[in-house]
């Protein structure tokens, strides 16, 4: 086959019959209906062919695009500024793709993290996976929920993620590891110095976690636990109390 016939058929290549689509759709459901076929089939048959590992990532994929489509996107903090952005599902260990869905826009419908944390991972659910993302997708009620279900998270927090009672707390503790119970959720948080970034993990038990010292390194603390930091603490403990500065 030469290259020209190639890219013809490439150019005039269809999965779905127009005639079947219906006119009273979005366009951007129309988009999927043309993809979703080869995509769906692509996404059962990874469930079938491959078991992927305890630890599964969850993020945002660019697939590049330069032509004209109601679904493209622009970012401009990813290599790949241009082009279909997709929700993937991978396994950390081995690196394949589980699971890819099309993002069509907040006017499809919700497009909140925890829809798609839970929409990707239902199929693995029960089964001791540990799902790593970044803040867009982490939040306590993602995390209690999926520990529900005997699926751990482990992310990245804002502190506007956090309740109202959590967010005083964070702003006068010191910059180590601390612990607390949400509900259901047993969760550890590593509370960064800068104030920036919080490591929010619900994986493993809240009583014994790893705490990083520039001083001493790396090394086991029995961190202090707040129970049921919900919905008011009538005072907070000495250890959270604000580090003086010297």
């Amino acid at each position: 086959m030469t290259r020209d016939r190639f890219e013809q058929l490439l150019r005039m290549l269809h999965f779905t019959n127009n005639d079947e689509i219906p006119d009273d759709i979005l366009t951007a459901e129309r988009f999927e209906a043309k993809l979703g076929n080869p995509l769906t089939s692509f996404n059962n048959n990874i469930k079938r062919f491959i078991t992927p590992a305890k630890s599964l990532s969850i993020d945002e994929m660019m697939v590049k695009f330069y032509g004209r489509s109601v679904v493209r996107q622009y970012i401009k903090v990813k290599p790949t500024k241009y082009g279909v952005k997709l929700w993937g599902l991978c396994c950390v260990c081995c690196g394949y793709s589980l699971t890819q869905n099309l993002y069509l826009g907040s006017s499809a419908g919700s497009v909140s993290g925890r829809d798609v944390v839970i929409q990707l991972t239902e199929p693995y659910f029960d089964k001791g996976h540990v799902v790593y993302c970044d803040r867009f997708f982490s939040h306590l009620d993602l995390a209690s929920y999926l520990r529900l279900r005997k699926t751990g998270m482990v992310g990245t927090s804002s502190i506007t993620s956090l309740p109202p009672d959590l967010q005083y707390i964070v702003d006068h503790m010191h910059p180590l590891t601390w612990a607390f119970k949400w509900y259901n959720c047993e969760a550890n948080i590593k509370h960064k110095s800068n104030g920036t970034i919080r490591h929010l993990q619900s994986n493993e038990p809240v009583s014994w976690v790893v705490w990083m010292d520039k001083k001493y390194k790396s090394r086991d603390k029995k961190v202090p636990f707040i129970n049921n930091c919900i919905p008011n603490i009538p005072s907070i403990p000495t250890q959270f109390q604000e580090r003086k500065k010297h």
